[in-house]
């Protein structure tokens, strides 16, 4: 079975999409979390042996001049990194990591026939980025490079966005600096690169720190013993900050466990708390795209607001994107929106429907005004795709379904439900394409999802014009399939 792989190496995570098929849906993998360094928990666990090097960077983990900075400091194959008292080729340092997600990957779909790889758009353009070359180590030589940008636009046409556009931002808000890229639909019909930018103070290491900060003190109070200044009890702190931060994507609040000064302890924390220490960086997002739409509107309006990324559920981006972007749309992509963009488009160029000699320099992607006659995405461009209508107001009116549209309150979800809905599910329900089906599920939310009037008792198939209600008195939806 062919299949094709996409592979986003973060500032601080790793992720991967693997389509079974071009037109599949993806399986998504989270290859990485935790700790001070991307990729670290991840290769410790996949039993590989790394090299004296690679054991030596393992020692220095906690080394605040590494954290989440790896990836961005090694972009460069020639370039070295200092372990004791040698140097280190980037590539070879690489060369662990990628065995590891191969590892991982080759579990999944043992027959993948073609691998991409993303690269942030900050990079400047060379032939000789450490990535590729420790991929191709290991076995693997990827079929394209795209730039993060161009893999979520991609991603965002094939789930059926807007084709009528222009100019379109999209603005990364990771674990890294927050960036932002404009891409601008040229004469010759393709996306082009036109600018990027980036804000070193705005990002999720920032956030990341200062409620590191505030978890010290607290263990302080009880312990009276800080723990930032222990190597390994940091380290500790740390990980334990990801396992609850990746535990309130589904919850409000949770238990954060660590062991500290060989002492389990456990303290309280709530998605309430990080907002609250957030508030620094709430202000600083209001600031910076104030700034961004300044620079980026010179040559026209922003037509839509791409945006992705950790900070997407931690700060309120799409109230501050439509204060300042009154006039755009704006668009929030999930977690594996750039993994998935790459898989798409490898899979695009192994069926000829995208340019391999294009897609290589990483700077364009052939998309045309007059989308139906797009031959890159096929001939779903052209037809008209079940989607879900609003239909007592709210801030996104309509929305394709896809493969799956996912519905909550959670920031994350496909449909953000205003917080004003109380009574809807962080993660409420769903609806899945089996086929030429599609299929609504309750996912197990407090008051219930409604079709027609009729409570959800199970998974339900849809027809066309069927309405759904997300709990009593909830947002309210008409489906389409015409």
């Amino acid at each position: 079975m062919a299949g094709f792989v996409g592979i986003d190496f973060g500032s601080h995570l790793v992720k991967a999409a693997v389509l079974a098929g071009e037109n599949s849906p993806a399986e998504v993998l989270r290859l990485a979390g935790g700790g001070h360094s991307p990729a670290l928990p991840f290769v410790m666990q996949s039993g590989k042996a790394a090299g004296a090097a690679w054991e030596q960077y393992l020692r220095r983990r906690a080394d605040s001049s590494v954290a989440f900075a790896f990836r961005d400091r090694v972009w460069e194959a020639a370039s070295g990194y200092a372990l004791g008292g040698r140097t280190v080729r980037a590539a070879d340092m690489l060369t662990p990591v990628c065995a590891g997600i191969r590892e991982a990957i080759g579990t999944a779909l043992p027959d993948a026939a073609a691998v991409g790889l993303s690269v942030p758009d900050r990079w400047p353009q060379t032939t000789g980025w450490a990535l590729p070359q420790a991929l191709a180590a290991d076995g693997w030589n990827p079929t394209l490079l795209a730039r993060e940008s161009v893999a979520v636009l991609a991603d965002w046409l094939h789930d059926g966005g807007q084709r009528s556009l222009n100019r379109v931002l999209l603005l990364s808000l990771g674990a890294g600096a927050a960036s932002a890229s404009l891409l601008v639909l040229g004469h010759a019909g393709d996306w082009q690169l036109a600018d990027t930018a980036c804000h070193d103070a705005l990002s999720g290491t920032a956030l990341r720190e200062l409620v590191i900060a505030d978890l010290a003190r607290e263990v302080v109070g009880q312990m009276r013993r800080d723990p930032t200044e222990s190597a390994a009890d940091d380290q500790a702190l740390h990980d334990a900050l990801e396992e609850a931060l990746h535990a309130l994507t589904s919850c409000s609040e949770c238990d954060l466990h660590a062991v500290l000064f060989g002492k389990p302890v456990t303290l309280p924390f709530s998605a309430a708390r990080v907002a609250q220490l957030a508030r620094p960086l709430a202000d600083r997002l209001q600031t910076v795209m104030a700034d961004w739409r300044l620079r980026f509107s010179r040559g026209g309006p922003i037509d839509a607001v791409l945006y992705w990324g950790d900070l997407s559920a931690r700060l309120p981006v799409e109230r501050t994107l439509k204060q300042v972007f009154s006039t755009a749309e704006t668009h929030a992509r999930d977690f594996y929106c750039v993994a998935r963009g790459v898989a798409r488009l490898v899979g695009l160029v192994h069926a000829g429907r995208l340019s391999r000699e294009t897609a290589d320099r990483c700077e364009r992607l052939p998309l045309f005004p007059a989308l139906p006659a797009c031959d890159a995405f096929g001939p779903a461009a052209a037809t008209v795709q079940a989607r879900v209508v609003r239909l007592d107001g709210g801030s996104r009116r309509m929305l394709p379904v896809g493969d799956a549209l996912r519905f909550g309150r959670d920031p994350n979800a496909d449909y953000a439900v205003e917080p004003s809905f109380s009574q809807v599910s962080a993660a409420h329900a769903v609806i899945l394409r089996r086929g030429s089906l599609y299929v609504l599920t309750d996912l197990k939310s407090t008051n219930g999802t409604y079709i027609n009037g009729n409570l959800l008792t199970g998974p339900t198939p849809l027809t066309h014009g069927d309405t759904i209600t997300l709990a009593v008195d909830g947002p309210r939806f008409r489906f389409e399939n015409p």
